[in-house]
């Protein structure tokens, strides 16, 4: 495996697994509360309980004979070439049949019983019974749970929480009626066999009402029919809180679909049957009143005795009349059905009966585009007509529209030239008849009418039997082949939620420590500040908890065998590294911020090495908030503010410490021009004259990201110390320094990671080291410059690896 890509994984797992070390609480809490409150919310959530069933559509097949008989002209009006799955669908989805199948059933109240947590739906309550009217409730009510409290056998307490966050309560007695402005309801106590008043008291019940409105949108809105496979199947499904009402309204919504899918055919066979009885009517007027004129006139005037011709041109005459009067009758439902096809394409009315034409193919072509137009209809109650779908009906009906105005165009031509042509012979008739007297012409004119009007009569008859015979003929283009049933529980599914939920608190947890990591996150580690800067790094100072005090506590004095102490010693190897030509002895100690502990940093490395026998000069040079004087229990005096104005030299300046070889120049009175001080020729002067007094100087300064002073000094030292703790460390931070660092080209700079918190192990393994170490003797004589705390996670590689850098 490539190095580099061994480095990168390592650095991806030792990112992680800190990210999960820092975060384990936020980690661990937030899934197990997404967890508990999933599982509360799914304990409360009602279970769903699915029913289905299905419904064959018919396909066009052949008839036998016996069934084509009795069908006649009406299968072929209303056979289609094939189901519309898609358009069955949305008729069994539209809110009108829903409607129809909502208003059979009784599904406006819901029942509860009510327990400590969630209440549980049943078919009824215990020991009453309760009648709404639905129409008298507000919107406010409408869905509102109404809690029922039985207060003994005659009265019970009513509390209505309204959705509005108004609350009805009242007392009443059973069979009372209870009318406010957002509810009318009575209360009764059950018949028998529905529970007790006792058990009734001993529980919680709650009702719901809902509106018939409310209902149909939940029905239509939970209904799925879909299509099995490549046949012409219909499954429809559905889920409800009860199990029975979701059978229920399957069975009503089936049965009203089979009623729709007839009540075409049956309107236009009741139409046509009321054409026919109407007709007959009228024939029946016109028979008996010819009959009274014929008895009348054979009163007054001698028998009609006709010669064997003239009684074949009767015979004849009579029978061409008849067709005449069948071809008119013809072309008047020819001219209905011209009339109904320029209604437009949104006409939805039963069109005429053309059974009369009898012509099987327009009888089909009326069928399909009345079938057309009720589909558009229906779609309509979904969706607008601009959609795609309704404008592929609107084309099809133009087609069908033009197809039959074609129709009737050439078969009025048809029946027109034909009647012509009995009208051509019943005049030829007439004329071989006019030879007969005027009174035996006008007689045997009434006759003719007579013989005309009863073979129209048994026309008319024998159309309206076919009807009838056709009536009975009508089914259904659909068949229930498996009754509602349930499902069991189809919903919700709970062990999704749950996991979903805790998903939801892991990601929302990760999302939290990534983002902690990217904007908060502070360096912790001398590992994480060596990947964080460029800068060289010196080693790690832990924290120190006794102190109290920042910066004003010489830990080397208080607990010289204190972790913290060991790391100091260790920071002092590494300035010997750091510090390798001779004449190197000048440290410049500072921060990016207040309270990091650079003055802390300044006078403990300072006494350490006093402590390792090397003359060291602890200068402060904070003029604005000085605080080594504290540190190391003496009092500012004429100190270096002194010193640089002139009132004495440096040497004057210097106090002796209770460390032997320590000495300090305290800052002295705090001055008004603590940055131009900086800039005074007497401070390189010192500098240059201390570095040859003493082994080492240690220079305490001002934050360096605050005030310039620092900056200044940078120049005349060998080394600078920039201390940061690990409250305030971050990769920001160490890329805002490396860019003022750059632009005053400065690069003798290393870092001190302040305030480290070792990990529990690293902890107790360091307690252990420096017993054993200092039981034996080792302490900080010879091998004062134990480095344990780069072993500890303070320093993981040698220090002298850093005087490359």
């Amino acid at each position: 495996m490539d190095t580099g890509t061994s480095n990168n994984s390592i650095k991806q797992l030792r990112l992680a697994l800190k990210v999960a070390a820092k975060n384990w609480l936020l980690l661990v809490l937030l899934p197990g509360l997404a967890y508990g409150y999933a599982r509360f919310v799914t304990h409360k959530q009602l279970d769903q309980y699915g029913a289905r069933t299905e419904i064959l559509l018919e396909q066009k097949d052949e008839y036998d004979k016996a069934r084509e008989i009795m069908e006649g002209v009406v299968r072929s009006r209303f056979q289609r070439q094939g189901p519309d799955i898609a358009n069955q669908v949305r008729i069994l989805k539209s809110r009108d049949l829903v409607a129809r199948a909502v208003a059979d059933i009784d599904h406006n109240i819901t029942y509860f019983i009510v327990g400590r947590v969630r209440a549980l739906p049943v078919g009824g309550l215990s020991g009453v019974e309760v009648e709404a009217f639905p129409e008298q409730f507000s919107g406010s009510a409408l869905g509102a749970d109404f809690d029922l409290d039985v207060i003994d056998g005659n009265a019970y307490r009513l509390t209505a929480n309204l959705h509005d966050g108004r609350v009805y309560t009242g007392e009443h007695g059973f069979g009372e009626e209870v009318q406010t402005g957002d509810f009318r309801l009575i209360i009764r106590k059950a018949e028998s066999g529905r529970g007790t008043i006792a058990q009734a008291m001993a529980q919680g019940q709650r009702f719901q009402v809902r509106s018939e409105n409310q209902i149909i949108n939940q029905y239509r809105g939970g209904l799925s029919v879909s299509g099995v496979g490549q046949t012409s199947i219909l499954k429809l499904q559905i889920s409800d809180i009860l199990p029975d009402r979701a059978i229920e309204f399957l069975d009503a919504l089936s049965v009203r679909y089979i009623e729709y899918s007839t009540a075409a055919k049956e309107e236009v066979n009741r139409r046509t049957d009321e054409f026919l009885e109407q007709q007959l009517i009228k024939i029946e007027a016109n028979v008996d009143s010819l009959q009274d004129i014929i008895d009348q006139q054979r009163q007054e005037a001698e028998i009609l005795d006709l010669t064997r011709n003239e009684q074949a041109y009767f015979t004849e005459l009579v029978q061409i009349e008849t067709q005449r009067e069948e071809l008119r009758l013809k072309l008047r439902s020819l001219s209905a059905l011209e009339e109904y096809l320029s209604r437009g394409v949104e006409n939805t009315s039963i069109p005429p009966s053309t059974f009369l034409t009898q012509d099987a193919v327009a009888a089909e072509q009326v069928g399909e585009l009345y079938g057309l137009q009720l589909q558009r209809t229906q779609m309509l109650l979904d969706v607008t007509p601009s959609n795609f779908q309704i404008k592929r009906l609107d084309s099809l009906i133009s087609t069908n529209r033009i197809s039959l105005f074609d129709y009737i165009s050439g078969a009025r031509l048809a029946l027109e030239d034909e009647s012509s042509l009995l009208s051509g012979r019943i005049g030829e008739l007439e004329d071989k008849l006019f030879r007969l007297p005027k009174s035996e012409r006008e007689l045997l004119a009434i006759e003719r009418r007579l013989a005309i009007n009863d073979k129209f009569y048994g026309y008319i008859l024998e159309q309206r039997a076919t009807n009838l015979m056709a009536r009975a003929a009508i089914t259904s283009n659909a068949n229930i082949i498996e009754a509602a049933r349930g499902a069991g529980i189809t919903g919700p599914d709970k062990a999704k939620s749950i996991r979903n939920y805790t998903l939801f608190g892991l990601v929302l947890a990760l999302g939290i420590a990534v983002l902690r990591l990217l904007l908060f996150e502070r360096i912790e580690s001398v590992n994480e500040l060596r990947e964080a800067t460029r800068l060289s790094v010196s080693g790690g100072i832990p924290r120190y908890e006794d102190i109290k005090e920042k910066e004003y506590v010489l830990v080397a004095s208080k607990s010289p065998r204190h972790p913290t102490t060991e790391a100091f010693r260790g920071l002092r190897t590494n300035l010997q590294y750091l510090l390798n030509r001779e004449g190197q002895n000048t440290i410049l100690v500072s921060s990016m911020h207040p309270g990091e502990g650079k003055t802390f940093t300044a006078t403990n490395m300072a006494a350490l090495l006093a402590q390792a026998e090397r003359t060291t000069l602890l200068i402060d040079f904070d003029l604005h908030k000085p605080r080594v004087h504290k540190a190391v229990g003496l009092t500012r005096g004429i100190g270096l503010s002194g010193y640089i104005i002139g009132k004495s030299s440096w040497k004057d300046a210097v106090q002796k410490t209770e460390f032997p070889g320590l000495d300090v120049i305290t800052s002295g009175p705090i001055p008004p021009n603590a940055s131009e001080l900086t800039l005074s020729e007497r401070v390189e002067t010192l500098l240059t004259e201390a570095r040859k007094e003493y082994d080492f100087v240690v220079i305490d300064t001002p934050p360096i990201l605050l005030i310039t002073d620092a900056l200044v000094l940078m120049k005349h030292v060998d080394r600078a110390l920039l201390v940061t703790n690990v409250k305030r460390a971050n990769v920001r931070g160490m890329r805002q320094l490396e860019e003022l660092l750059g632009q005053n080209n400065i690069d003798h700079v290393s870092m001190v990671l302040n305030g480290i918190v070792p990990t529990r192990w690293r902890y107790y393994a360091s307690k252990y080291a420096y017993r054993y170490l200092y039981s034996y003797g080792y302490g900080y004589g010879g091998y004062g410059s134990y480095t344990g705390y780069g072993g500890y996670g303070y320093g993981d590689r040698q220090y002298g690896d850093d005087a490359e850098d």
